[in-house]
């Protein structure tokens, strides 16, 4: 695992303080890692912290989905498909003897 330069306790002294764990993580602004058992088991933010991290989470979401709906469309313009008529598709006669009735329970 990778080292993080981020403040770190353990269950046993949350357990025993965890206003003091609180004050740790507001003052690091980046949350406190708890371990348990030597393994990291949480992180602990404040409650600003994590509505900042998740507005941020939120915008780089939205920009990603920016840049892929313009990435599809610029292929698409790229490609530049050709539109087909209805008599291209359908034939010389169309639709012409497709009958619709009223009833026929899509309405």
């Amino acid at each position: 695992m990778q080292a993080l330069n981020v403040p770190v306790t353990n269950m046993t002294a949350l357990k025993k303080s965890p206003a003091k764990v609180i004050k740790e993580a507001a003052a690091a602004k980046n949350g406190v890692y708890i371990f348990n058992r030597d393994h990291p088991a949480a992180v602990l933010m404040t409650a600003h912290d994590y509505e900042k991290l998740i507005a941020k989470l939120d915008e780089l979401e939205d920009e990603l989905l920016d840049l892929q709906v313009e990435q599809t469309a610029a292929k698409r313009i790229d490609h530049q498909h050709k539109a087909y008529s209805e008599e291209e598709v359908f034939g010389k006669d169309g639709l012409a003897d497709v009958k619709i009735e009223d009833d026929d329970g899509w309405e």
